[in-house]
């Protein structure tokens, strides 16, 4: 296998964990911040209900994602690259680490991979701010068994604890 076939299949692999894990488990909450609409259809066609997408706005979606922990669900917060973890720190440092919410947060395309993009998409410092927060986790597959290995840990009932994982496309 390729490494670039690898890559691609990390970020299929993530979706189709995720999707098995919401169907076993209705109290999974996943939350988009208005992308990857073609990865996310298995999710909207079979846990509707558990499926939100805010749009534009990080500071938003880890808002809503610590809220609906606080309320006792699992939360998985999907955006790319530094959106769901550099725009919000002040909210993830405060409203989920201080409290040791049950909130996973998911990226995708770290580094320069969506360089192209401008800078406003390049994830460079994302590993290290996250991981100096109190109670956060990080998680950085190299392929896609890693990564659906990870998803069945984060997905338990028991593994309450905040976690960053971040995954190539």
């Amino acid at each position: 296998m390729t490494e670039s076939k690898a890559m691609s299949n990390m970020r299929d692999s993530f979706f189709e964990t995720i999707s098995d894990e919401m169907k076993k488990n209705a109290n999974i909450e996943f939350l988009t911040g208005d992308l990857g609409f073609g990865v996310i259809k298995p999710i909207i066609a079979n846990t509707p209900d558990q499926f939100t997408n805010l749009g534009i706005a990080e500071q938003n979606l880890i808002g809503m994602a610590a809220g609906l922990a606080h309320e006792g669900k699992k939360v998985f917060a999907y955006s790319l690259g530094n959106f769901p973890t550099l725009r919000p720190i002040e909210q993830i440092r405060n409203n989920i680490c201080y409290h040791d919410k049950d909130v996973k947060i998911v990226s995708i395309g770290g580094g320069f991979t969506y360089g192209q993009l401008g800078m406003s998409h390049h994830a460079t410092e994302d590993i290290a701010c996250l991981r100096s927060l109190p109670n956060m986790r990080v998680f950085v597959p190299c392929d896609e068994f890693e990564c659906r290995a990870i998803v069945h840990e984060l997905s338990k009932k028991g593994d309450t604890k905040p976690a960053y994982l971040r995954i190539e496309r």
